[in-house]
């Protein structure tokens, strides 16, 4: 993967040879991509023009150059190149994965870092779509589903700022008793967080394994066309479009 950047600065891209695979230029909903179906060897190019005509005179180019075919004397060659083009739906570009056998063709979607999480959690919203009808019921579903799975985990993290909470006053005893010797000060605490059954970061690490799958949430919610244009209900029309009755959009 290159990013604009690079090859904006570097004019020209050219990635190791492949014998499969697949290249092309991609944003967030729409991609154009170039499927060479020989299985022979082929160099990918990417390639950046400015034209210095105006603000959309610059254009980034995607192609491959094959390694030279010999073809014999009244004999004949063909070579086939297969071209997608069009919105990355996450179910038509999986079916041609599979069906054209395009390898990693499923990577023409940025899933980001927690793809692991981010693609379980499209094809919970997708079914739950298929349930409901309606994709704003299907991300409210999924959201409750997610916070009942970490409920568990919540409620450790509450009961230990709950013990925490109860512990301040010796804390606080602790600290002014001992404000001038910090070492003495660390052994008390320690001393009392072992007395009270205490793990003072126990309540951060729910909380912190619960970042990763929202983030995930937010990921589907942002990339996957399936929700642009979706409708909801009432003055919402669009669950891809800033809420109109918010002064702050």
């Amino acid at each position: 993967e290159h990013k604009y950047s690079k090859i904006e600065s570097e004019k020209q891209v050219k990635p190791g040879k492949s014998t499969d695979g697949w290249l092309g230029i991609t944003d967030k909903y729409w991609a154009v991509t170039l499927v060479p179906t020989e299985k022979q060897p082929f160099q990918p190019n990417f390639s950046y023009f400015d034209f210095n005509t105006g603000p959309h005179s610059h254009s980034y180019q995607s192609d491959f150059l094959t390694d030279a075919i010999n073809v014999d004397a009244g004999q004949s060659a063909t070579v086939e190149t297969e071209i997608f083009a069009g919105a990355k739906e996450v179910g038509k570009i999986n079916a041609y994965e599979n069906d054209r056998h395009i390898r990693q063709f499923n990577l023409v979607i940025d899933w980001g870092w927690f793809y692991f999480i981010t693609k379980p959690m499209f094809w919970l919203i997708d079914t739950l779509y298929k349930f409901f009808g309606n994709f704003g019921l299907a991300i409210l579903a999924t959201t409750v589903i997610v916070k009942a799975l970490f409920f568990p985990l919540a409620n450790k993290s509450y009961a230990s700022m709950a013990n925490m909470k109860k512990v301040q006053p010796k804390m606080l005893e602790i600290r002014e008793k001992y404000a001038d010797d910090k070492m003495k000060q660390q052994q008390a605490m320690m001393e009392l967080y072992k007395t009270e059954k205490i793990n003072p970061i126990a309540g951060c690490w729910p909380v912190a394994l619960q970042i990763p799958v929202f983030f995930s949430l937010y990921k589907v919610l942002y990339i996957t066309i399936e929700m642009r244009h979706a409708p909801f209900f009432g003055w919402i029309q669009d669950l891809a479009a800033p809420d109109p009755t918010s002064i702050f959009n």
